[in-house]
């Protein structure tokens, strides 16, 4: 027979994996690539920071608010190209 409390512990361990997460900058710092100074330069800029909560001296960034900020910042130049490209390619010189 099957453990009815085991199965649903097992229940909440997995979506405790699946939950939004909170990182200090260090392991922000390992999750995002950036170092801490960079993510600090990030956070104090006054012109679309980083999300974060300062509880005393300590920085939390939230990951989903982190991953919205960096979708903000995603390179879209390639597209941009590859659309001129078609444009001008409707050109032909004679």
């Amino acid at each position: 027979m099957v453990d009815q409390e085991y199965l649903r512990s097992g229940t909440e361990r997995s979506s405790r994996k699946t939950e939004d997460r909170y990182f200090d900058l260090r392991r922000l710092a390992q999750y995002s690539s950036f170092s801490v100074r960079t993510l600090r330069d990030y956070l104090t800029r006054t012109d679309d920071s980083i999300p974060c909560f300062r509880i005393g001296r300590k920085i939390i960034v939230k990951r989903s608010e982190f991953d919205a900020w960096m979708e903000k910042h995603r390179d879209r130049t390639g597209n941009l190209r590859a659309l001129v490209d078609d444009i001008l390619g409707g050109f032909s010189k004679d």
